[in-house]
């Protein structure tokens, strides 16, 4: 049972949650997941073809890539469509997310958010800061 806390964790890690997704697709008709696998190039002339680092190919209907554009940018063909979006890949910034709890003292929520009640604040990006927001553990729900 989960509770209303806004954050849980698993009793045997948090490998379970990807271990169960791999299950739970693998059972799915159709769903081929190929894990620890080097991909070498992505070609996209008809149904896309991965080409594996093994010398392996395989043609699928659907590819999904959870890696950032700039790791999928290099795997594109040399064609002129593939040399377009590669510059297109290569132009949005990603970066990888962290999370990190502070324990304030009592009264720190109040002089942040005043008297109304809210989750937490996003900072602007014109304030420049290495942080987007705050979210506060007690009221996210």
């Amino acid at each position: 049972k989960i509770s209303r806390a806004s954050s849980f964790s698993f009793e045997e890690g948090i490998g379970v949650l990807p271990n169960t997704l791999v299950r739970s697709l693998s059972m799915q008709p159709g769903v081929i997941l190929r894990p620890n696998q080097s991909i070498q190039s992505i070609d996209f002339s008809g149904s896309p073809v991965l080409h594996f680092a093994d010398g392996s190919s395989q043609k699928f209907d659907h590819i999904i890539s959870a890696l950032p554009p700039s790791q999928i940018a290099p795997l594109l063909p040399s064609t002129s469509s593939g040399e377009a979006l590669k510059k297109e890949l290569e132009k949005i910034y990603a970066i990888s997310m962290a999370v990190v709890n502070v324990a304030a003292e009592a009264g720190f929520k109040k002089k942040l958010s005043g008297e109304k009640a809210s989750f937490g604040c996003l900072v602007p990006p014109r304030e420049n800061e290495k942080f987007l927001g705050i979210t506060f553990d007690d009221s996210v729900f």
